[in-house]
């Protein structure tokens, strides 16, 4: 471990931006991974619970060729969805948010900040000030990008999908944001040395990321939070989102 962490630093001093941008590809691909088969658990659960309706229902047939048929059909449904597998689209959407924006971003956004307030801010409110601008900016533009551009790379956004979607689960995602990050960022200022604050912020992205995902890829995920969000177009929203969604996938 020691030997592996040598090694990170020596390849973080001499190819910073290459360096972080493998980090974080390989925890974003950790965290979406984490996310689809929590996926598939739920999905798994739900077939069970289903099975058990389902045959609670046929006990009650009266046609025996029938009830076999539709258990037969039934039981093959079940096999074909059994299995776990990954969704590689999903997981260049990753690859590609880490690379092209997350890495160079979150590289240029820490050394940034720490600069700034080193020359306008007393040493007292620095890491006070770095949580909430942090909250205000990365948090928002790291959000949006993510909502937005992984859908895209997956082929399944074009622009009226990315608005509908901005403005259905743009401010719940926020919210819930400011209830997980300021006590890591809060942490990750104070304590963490800047060369290294990505690395923090990567391990809190990979719950964060799997939490991203679900949002990403479940448009009723985060229907609990529909109260909270005052834009008067929730339901032409979800109807929308719902029916390219259904498209998409061929139904």
């Amino acid at each position: 471990m020691k030997k592996l962490w040598r090694l990170y630093n020596d390849n973080l001093k001499r190819h910073p931006i290459r360096t972080k941008t493998v980090m974080t590809v390989c925890i974003g691909a950790l965290a979406d991974f984490g996310a689809q088969y929590c996926t598939y658990l739920g999905r798994k659960l739900r077939d069970s619970s289903n099975t058990e309706k389902y045959n609670e229902k046929n006990r009650e047939l009266s046609n025996a060729s029938m009830k076999q048929s539709q258990l037969s059909l039934h039981s093959e449904y079940l096999q074909k969805n059994d299995r776990f597998t990954i969704d590689w689209t999903r997981q260049q959407g990753m690859w590609a948010y880490g690379a092209l924006f997350q890495a160079p971003f979150g590289h240029w956004w820490y050394n940034f900040l720490d600069t700034q307030c080193k020359r306008r801010i007393p040493q007292a409110w620095r890491v006070t000030f770095k949580v909430v601008v942090d909250q205000i900016v990365n948090a928002t533009v790291s959000n949006t990008v993510y909502l937005t551009f992984v859908p895209w790379v997956e082929g399944r956004a074009d622009y009226e999908w990315a608005r509908r979607k901005l403005r259905l689960d743009l401010l719940p995602t926020l919210l819930v944001d400011c209830f997980f990050w300021p006590g890591c960022m809060y942490f990750n200022f104070k304590y963490v040395p800047v060369p290294h604050q990505l690395l923090v912020s990567n391990c809190c992205v990979l719950v964060w990321s799997c939490f991203l995902s679900f949002v990403c890829h479940d448009d009723g995920f985060l229907r609990n939070m529909d109260r909270f969000n005052p834009s008067p177009y929730i339901k032409e929203d979800i109807k929308y989102l719902k029916d390219s969604r259904l498209a998409n996938e061929g139904l």
